[in-house]
């Protein structure tokens, strides 16, 4: 019993102060900013970017070797010397090395594109947010991903990425 009042208690202390509040909406600002138009185009121009495209066809190929070297070793393992595991599990290793490094450089160029493109947007975004506060009478806009519970009404991520495609 004692219990259940100190998390009724606790629960009307963290609720309280948004209770005063108006409209309480949720935006994922960084899903917002990446699901533009101009971020779209730049993840576009990424794929199209010839050392990238290689990269990502190098980690296909790796990928598709390790698969290849599995399979073989499925099916002939059984019938290698000591020598022929060793060696076969070396090349596994190699290519494991060269498709991280590759996975990692894949990774390394999202990361510096998805940071650019949000660089680019932050300003955008502090004006779209500035006119939507306004237009809408918003009192409090929370992260998306601290809201326990939102309904689809609250969210405003949608919003926010039509008015960045049309700000200019």
């Amino acid at each position: 019993m004692k219990f259940g009042k100190i998390v009724i208690a606790l629960c009307l202390t963290v609720v309280a102060p948004f209770a005063a509040a108006g409209k309480v909406v949720v935006l994922d600002h960084q899903i917002a900013m990446l699901a533009t138009d101009f971020a779209k185009s730049r993840f576009e121009a990424l794929q199209a970017n010839p050392e990238f495209s290689k990269v990502v066809a190098q980690y296909e190929t790796l990928s598709a070797d390790l698969t290849a070297l599995g399979k073989e070793a499925e099916t002939k393992g059984m019938t290698w010397g000591a020598e022929q595991v060793a060696n076969h599990r070396k090349k596994e290793e190699y290519i494991k090395a060269d498709l991280q490094l590759a996975y990692q450089k894949i990774q390394a160029e999202r990361k510096a594109a998805n940071e650019s493109i949000i660089r680019e947007l932050q300003p955008k975004l502090e004006g779209v947010l500035n006119k939507l506060i306004e237009s809408e009478g918003i009192d409090i806009i929370l992260s998306k991903q601290a809201a326990f519970y939102a309904s689809e009404n609250a969210d405003i991520t949608r919003k926010v990425v039509d008015a960045l495609n049309k700000a200019k």
